[in-house]
């Protein structure tokens, strides 16, 4: 699993199933619970790194009730935080906040600062798609002050994007492109594949709302090329939406090859387009 864990580092994700597959197979042999929780949720998020989001859920909820039934706290609101992370991605903003009180509740029980600042973000996404910024700015500050006191950069970036979600709701484009710049950077340093994908796309959509397009453009491009290498199609999704978005209006027949792309990738994967989006999509192809 460590090996695993060094190869997921690197974005190579078909090295890092051999080795957790293999190390699942020995703790099935020999009956481990623990170690089969622990490469359930493994593969899992090999299969939400290459957008296989029904499959991963079907592994952190089975990941999940194995961890209840050893009575393992944290093992459970681990798998919890993937399970909400999915529904994150899908959009899926009710689930989103039962999910996240959850682990918030079982963080707050065990002292689990790591696990409790994780649902400070989660729930401050809920509140930002519902338009509650007053709330949300105060989760995603609540955040951001503990992901430092932990020392955690991922943490802090995914805050700085959260706040920037909402500068940007706001209309404040240069404050959210600031933020969106620096969290690009965080994410860089750590260097998960998925969130520095996620991270081009929505500075791509920053520089558009700033009428920026030729560098939103290469943004978004820097987008499609780093997904399409690492098989992320949800972001392949984003950047083509993105890019769809800053073709002029003569040009309709490119625009709708684009998106109509972007909507198989979505309808494959299980993950539309966010319905906070849809106002801004439906603006841009009108």
């Amino acid at each position: 699993y460590n090996l695993g864990e060094a190869a997921n580092l690197e974005g190579n994700y078909a090295e890092m199933q051999t080795y957790v597959a293999e190390g699942l197979e020995l703790f099935r042999a020999v009956g481990e619970r623990w170690g089969i929780a622990t490469g359930l949720i493994q593969l899992g998020y090999i299969a939400s790194a290459r957008s296989n989001f029904p499959a991963a859920l079907a592994l952190f909820r089975e990941s999940r009730d194995l961890w209840r039934e050893l009575h393992n706290q944290g093992g459970r609101a681990e798998a919890l935080i993937a399970i909400g992370w999915v529904a994150w991605i899908q959009g899926e903003f009710a689930e989103l906040v039962a999910v996240f009180s959850e682990v918030r509740a079982l963080a707050q029980a065990r002292g689990d600062h790591g696990a409790a600042d994780w649902a400070l973000n989660r729930l401050g996404w809920a509140a930002w798609a519902r338009g509650d910024f007053e709330r949300a700015t105060s989760l995603f500050e609540e955040n951001w002050a503990t992901a430092l006191a932990l020392g955690s950069r991922t943490r802090v970036a995914w805050a700085m994007s959260g706040l920037a979600h909402i500068a940007q709701s706001q209309g404040d484009q240069t404050w959210a492109r600031s933020l969106f710049e620096q969290s690009l950077e965080s994410f860089r340093e750590t260097g998960y594949k998925v969130d520095i994908h996620w991270a081009l796309n929505n500075l791509g959509r920053a520089g558009a709302g700033q009428g920026e397009n030729e560098r939103a453009a290469a943004l978004f491009a820097e987008a499609l090329a780093q997904s399409l290498a690492r098989g992320d199609r949800w972001n392949v999704a984003a950047a083509l939406e993105g890019l769809a978005l800053l073709e002029p209006a003569h040009s309709p027949a490119l625009r709708a090859r684009l998106l109509g792309a972007a909507a198989a990738v979505r309808e494959q994967i299980a993950a539309p387009l966010w319905p906070c989006f849809r106002p801004e999509y439906e603006r841009g192809v009108a």
